[in-house]
This record gives C-alpha cells, structure tokens and sequence, in this order.
C-alpha cells in the first residue's frame, strides 16, 4: 500500500484547486486535503497547527505543500510528527522569494483592496496556456475567500524564513519547479539543492499553479516519488 498523501493548499487554503491533480494520481493514492479557515488571519505557526489537525495518526503519509504552505510543511516535518515518511514542496519557498516587495506591503495592500485584474491575476499564476475551466475555478475559488485574509497570508510571506527548520528534516524529500514560473524565482529551491542527495530537485514545464495547469506531469514526478517510498514502509 502506497503512504498517503497530504495536500497543503495555496494561498486560497481551501484546497479545491487540487482536484484536477487528484484526478490525474489515480485512485490507488488516497489523498487528504488540508483546508484552512477562509474568514480568520493566522498566521505561519498557527496555520501549521490546523495543517496538524488533518494528519493521519494511524498511517504512513507524505506531505505535499503548495506555493504559500511550503513553510507549513517544513515546520510541521521539523517536529517529526509520527507516520512522516516523506516531503514535497512544489513552486514554493522556505523564505520570502520576493524581498524586494517587503516594503511595499501598504501599496500591495491598497492594489489588492481595490480588486487584482482578472487578466493579471490569471497572467502571474496561470500563464497562457490554462483552460478555461481552470481559470474559472480559480476565481470562484478566490471569491469564497476574504480578501483581508488573503492580504494577510501574502504578508506573512514577507517575514517567513523557516531555513533552520528545513535542515532539521530527515526524511526524503522532492522540491518541483515550475520553469515559467513568474512568482517564485528558481533561486527558491536552492536550500533544496544543498540537501541532495536525500531531496530531489524535479523540473516542470509550467507556470506558478503547476499542479492546475500541468496536473499529469505533476503526478507522474509524485507518483515516482511516493512509489520510491512505499518499499521502506511496508
């Protein structure tokens, strides 16, 4: 029996967005989909005590964090919860990826309090080359979402650096990174790339939202890893 798999969302929190990715695992992967509250600020420390809340107690699991949970993730592993077996973090970051926006947390403010463009906001996570269909569940899934918590999340990223955490971490782990990717920088996986070689460092062609635009390359590079796995667990 393949380990579990965790989801831990973007942003957004509510872990909708996975679907398309659960679909393309297959059925013999049972999955858990982490939600977080989408009308309380919490931030990093907080967040990763509801991510605990969903965690198997009775079964071997590997953690996938998206984008804005990988912090979650590495501070959750750090405490070496029981049944713990692996690590993915995907288009994401131990650090803030973008220190220079630090300072401009008021402008980002007053910009995301008047509303993003739909074209920009599709532009920066999407790309060009996301349906329809998935553009259309990012915005209903972001309108289900205050917007003061969302703004919260973003400048919890600012102050994150969960660097000391990540070098605790034992088990094996996979950093994917999104090639197009106009949000995380490809310097974000360089914390991964000194811990080789227990973490792999897996490349997809494809924009932030990786796992919503390229769900088939996504599972296949997690499938290979979860199923690296299985045979230690066992």
């Amino acid at each position: 029996m393949l380990p579990t798999l965790v989801l831990l969302p973007g942003m957004d929190g509510t872990g909708e967005l996975f679907a398309l990715f659960c679909a393309a695992l297959g059925d013999d992967i049972e999955t858990i989909r982490v939600r977080y509250p989408t009308n309380e600020m919490l931030g990093y420390g907080e967040l990763t005590a509801v991510a605990r809340s969903w965690l198997p107690g009775d079964k071997p699991f590997v953690l996938l964090a998206e984008s804005f949970s990988g912090p979650v993730a590495v501070l959750l592993a750090a405490t070496k919860p029981t049944g713990l077996v692996g690590l993915i973090l995907c288009a994401s970051f131990v650090r803030n990826p973008r220190p220079a926006f630090g300072p401009l947390t008021s402008v980002l403010q007053s910009f995301w309090s008047n509303g993003i463009p739909k074209r920009l906001l599709h532009s920066l996570l999407l790309g060009g080359s996301a349906t329809k269909d998935v553009r259309d569940d990012l915005d209903r899934v972001l309108k289900n979402v205050e917007k003061r918590v969302l703004f919260h999340r973003l400048r919890s990223i600012a102050d994150v650096d969960v660097r000391q955490q990540l070098d605790r971490i034992e088990i094996p782990g996979m950093y994917l990174r999104a090639t197009n990717d106009r949000l995380v920088p490809p310097a974000s996986s360089r914390p991964f790339e000194s811990l080789t070689p227990r973490w792999a460092i897996r490349e997809i062609a494809a924009p932030h939202f990786v796992l919503q635009v390229a769900p088939r390359s996504a599972a296949r590079e997690v499938r290979e890893f979860v199923e690296s796995i299985a045979p230690r667990v066992r």
